[in-house]
Formats: structure tokens, C-alpha cells, sequence
């Protein structure tokens, strides 16, 4: 798996919960409100829509403003479970080629699809490595959440290119070009948040998150995972869950625990409570920022989430609180 070090965390210690104990009352996923149905306004050039805004931000580097890129869902939409309308439908009749992220991130997309056999589809994920997701109803499954570490999405790149270049073979040198340059800067950006990370103790290099989505950057940079939720997963947490992992950042004086800005963060917020532990902060992993946000774009989405581990791990743990 290109050398990834995977390291799961708590494992016999959250293997078995306390029975018919009830779950955390269930708490929406937060949304950035829906967009309109009406169709999309079209610049004259080939129209590619994107699943979710990730994809779209590498596309708009690979694309040099040679396309018109969007995406189908907006910033701060959750994007598994997201329950599609006559706005996708709309989007879609009116595309060129539609940039899928496979390994199971988006099921709600394929029956769309499936009703234009007709319109170009390319999988930004073919020739990906993936984790396998640790537990949860998904165990085993690919993890989809390998744009969570800029070495992955080096073949996104890669698909992107020539996906592009087959629906618009005249400026393929163009997008060739933009490919290889965007691709350099990535290899940079992994090179420049190792460095990030490196100073922060081993005894404090655990990622505490609401959904386990962080893998491939915890493997990438040695770091642990523990999560409230697994990935793909329902949020929902039993209390045993919690209380267990609440006990591992005590018992670890762990300074900090975060969560997903896709997610509503108050089953975090007790549970940095609850440890002794502050809460760090919101990483964006399912999607971008608004462009006055703090992660308007892929790579500002990594290093707003590197600096914020940075800043809420890189410190002394000091007495466990009583």
C-alpha cells in the first residue's frame, strides 16, 4: 500500500461494549443549504460535473479554465449520504463528462447515472491503492477518503488528464501541462506538512475524530486514528463507545480531539469534556470551505488541517485531569 503505515487504534478495548445500553440521540448532518433546481448557466465551454467539491477543486487545476467545472454537490454538503433531486438530474442532462470518485464514496450517483448510459463518466480513483475501512458495517470495504493525503490524489491527477484530454483533445498539451504542474505541487505539499507534523511528540501523535476518515493521513504520517464512528458509518455512537475512548485521551493525555466539518460536533465537544481534552478544532475532509472560508481549495484544505493538528497536538499533555 505504497508503504502506508496503517496503525488502528483502542482495539480489544472498544471490541466489546456494554449492552442494551441506548445510542446518542441521532443529529443531523450539517448542510449548506440546497441549491436551486434551475439548470446551469453555460459558458460556452464543455461542462464537467464532479461528485463532490474535492474532485472539483483538483479538476479546475488540471482544467487551466479550458472547462467549466462544478460540482453537484456545494460546500459543506455531506456527501455519502446525500439523497439526490432534480437538481442532479438537471446538472446531468446538460453535461459532458461526469468525474466520478469511486470505492464506494457515493452510492447515491450511480443510479443517476445509470439512467444516461450515454454521458462519459471517468473514475478519478482507477489505480488507487486503498485502505481497507477497520470496522464498522463496512468493515473491509475500501476506505474512499484517500484524497486525505496528497499522495493519492497524484492519480487523481493522472485520471483527471486524460479524462480530459479525451473529451477535448486540441488543447490536450494544455492540460498535459497544468497536470504535471498541479501533480509538482502536491509532491511539495506532502514534503511540506511532513515537516509540519514531525515536531509533535510520539506520545501525542493520535488523530481523535468524529467519522474515521482520516486513515490515509495517519498512515502517511505516522500518526493513530481513533474515531468516534467508522467510516461511512451512521454517527452514531453508543455511550460505552464513547465513554471507553473519553478514557484512552484521559488515560493518554491527549491535549486535543477534532471533528469534520460535514458533521455536527457536539458528540466531540462532550467528549473533550468529558477527557479533560480541549476541543481543537473542525478539519475539512468531505469538502471544501465557501471561497471566504479557510479551506477554499484542495490544498488549502490540507494545510488548514495539518496546521490545526499542529497547533492542537503539538503541546504538553501535562497531568491527567482528575
Amino acid at each position: 500500500m505504497r508503504g502506508l503505515i496503517h496503525r488502528l487504534a483502542l482495539g480489544p478495548l472498544l471490541g466489546v461494549l456494554l449492552a442494551g445500553c441506548t445510542t446518542w440521540p441521532a443529529l443531523p448532518w450539517r448542510q449548506a443549504g440546497s441549491q436551486s433546481a434551475a439548470p446551469l448557466k453555460r459558458d460556452g465551454r464543455p461542462l464537467v460535473l464532479t461528485g463532490f467539491t474535492v474532485v472539483r477543486s483538483l479538476a479546475e487545476a488540471v482544467a487551466c479554465g479550458r472547462l467549466q467545472v462544478e460540482s453537484l454537490l456545494a460546500p459543506g454538503e455531506e456527501i455519502h449520504a446525500h439523497q439526490p433531486g432534480e437538481r442532479e438530474r438537471t446538472w446531468l442532462a446538460q453535461a459532458d463528462l461526469v468525474l466520478v470518485h469511486g470505492l464506494g464514496l457515493q452510492p447515491w450517483l450511480t443510479p443517476l447515472l445509470e439512467q444516461r448510459p450515454a454521458l462519459p463518466t471517468a473514475d478519478v480513483t482507477d489505480g488507487v491503492r486503498p485502505l481497507a475501512i477497520p470496522s464498522g458495517p463496512r468493515a473491509g470495504q475500501p476506505d474512499p477518503h484517500a484524497w486525505m493525503s496528497p499522495r493519492q490524489p497524484l492519480t487523481y491527477v493522472d485520471n483527471i488528464r486524460d479524462a480530459f484530454i479525451a473529451l477535448d483533445p486540441d488543447n490536450a498539451a494544455i492540460y498535459q501541462g497544468c497536470a504535471d504542474r498541479y501533480g509538482a505541487e502536491l509532491v511539495r505539499l506532502d514534503q511540506q506538512l511532513r515537516q509540519r507534523l514531525q515536531p509533535i511528540p510520539g506520545t501525542q501523535r493520535v488523530l481523535v475524530s468524529c467519522e474515521g476518515s482520516l486513515a490515509y493521513l495517519a498512515g502517511d504520517y505516522k500518526l493513530e486514528q481513533i474515531y468516534l464512528w467508522p467510516s461511512q458509518a451512521t454517527p452514531l455512537v453508543e455511550p460505552a463507545r464513547r465513554d471507553a475512548i473519553a478514557a484512552e485521551v484521559r488515560r493518554r493525555r491527549l491535549p486535543a480531539v477534532f471533528c469534520e466539518s460535514t458533521f455536527d460536533d457536539r458528540q466531540q465537544r462532550q467528549l473533550a469534556q468529558q477527557s479533560g481534552a480541549r476541543f481543537g478544532g473542525t478539519l475539512y475532509t468531505d469538502s471544501v470551505s465557501s471561497l471566504d472560508g479557510l479551506a477554499p481549495s484542495y490544498i488549502e484544505l490540507l494545510r488548514h488541517n495539518v496546521d490545526l493538528i499542529k497547533r492542537g497536538l503539538n503541546q504538553g499533555g501535562g497531568a491527567a485531569p482528575d
